[in-house]
């Protein structure tokens, strides 16, 4: 079966040639990306997804054209999810650039977009039957400024970071701030349950600002359970009772293991079933 891509609201097979070497997203990193989760079906989160597109967009000094609204990508994801057979579950992927030209300094702020999409296995989120293996990487930190809350074209940091665990063999790691404090890790946001609260790092500790993150942030409070955003070091790793990781095509990602510190996934289990069932709703 052809496989489709959507470049600026025109449909191209995957194979053909799209993009120029002055794409400066290849050339400095010059855009943004949205991880979207389809899920029978249904986009339960594209609104946030595009809401924090248009963020960072704004962010950048991007012009952000009028067309670019929820209901215009929920079309267009959901012909291209068509085109490609994807019926049911799918991983939506969305890329914003700035329009070629110039050389730091852009030739103009318009942008284009790549949309794909490739198909899931489930449409619920699934506990990892394993807990993870995490450690700290600390050989790349991430600075503490406005833009360490995007997902952009420019994801150094966590490729290091990748390379770093599949060296050791862990299954995941955590990025430190500048100032050595528990940012994010290498694609997911952190929590740790800790003295029956639900803790996880403010957005000024250079965390990206996760879909997913947020969801936890507002889902928790509605069931009474205490959560709130502080700064961590690795040390309350060590000390928590739990630790978990939330991104928005997994969901969440228990821990089971940080060095020798092992870790139960009591609260982790609970708010997965509660967002599968929230999305169910949907």
């Amino acid at each position: 079966m052809t496989e489709y891509i959507n470049y600026n609201g025109s449909f191209h097979e995957a194979s053909e040639p799209i993009l120029k070497a002055s794409n400066r997203a290849f050339r400095y990193g010059d855009g943004l990306f949205e991880s979207i989760r389809m899920s029978h079906g249904k986009l339960p989160f594209l609104k946030d997804h595009i809401v924090r597109l248009q963020s960072g967009m704004h962010l950048l000094k991007m012009n952000i054209p009028t067309t670019y609204s929820t209901n215009y990508f929920y079309d267009i994801i959901m012909e291209l999810a068509e085109k490609n057979g994807v019926e049911e579950h799918g991983r939506v992927r969305l890329s914003v650039f700035r329009k070629e030209g110039g050389l730091y300094s852009p030739a103009n702020n318009d942008v284009e977009f790549l949309l794909e999409i490739n198909p899931l296995g489930s449409g619920d989120f699934i506990l990892n039957e394993k807990g993870l293996n995490i450690d700290v990487f600390y050989d790349v930190t991430k600075n503490v400024d406005k833009t360490a809350i995007l997902k952009t074209c420019n994801s150094l940091p966590y490729i290091l970071a990748a390379l770093y665990k599949q060296e050791k063999g862990l299954d995941d790691c955590v990025l430190l701030n500048t100032n050595g404090r528990v940012a994010d890790t290498i694609s997911s946001n952190i929590f740790i349950v800790h003295n029956n609260r639900i803790i996880t790092p403010p957005l000024s500790e250079s965390c990206v600002r996760g879909i997913m993150r947020n969801h936890i942030l507002k889902f928790v409070k509605s069931l009474g359970v205490l959560v709130e955003e502080a700064k961590l070091s690795p040390d309350d790793l060590t000390h928590a009772d739990e630790v978990f990781l939330t991104n928005a095509i997994r969901g969440i990602l228990w821990v089971g293991k940080f060095r020798e510190k092992s870790y139960s996934n009591a609260i982790s289990s609970m708010l997965l079933e509660k967002t599968n069932e929230y999305i169910r709703q949907l």
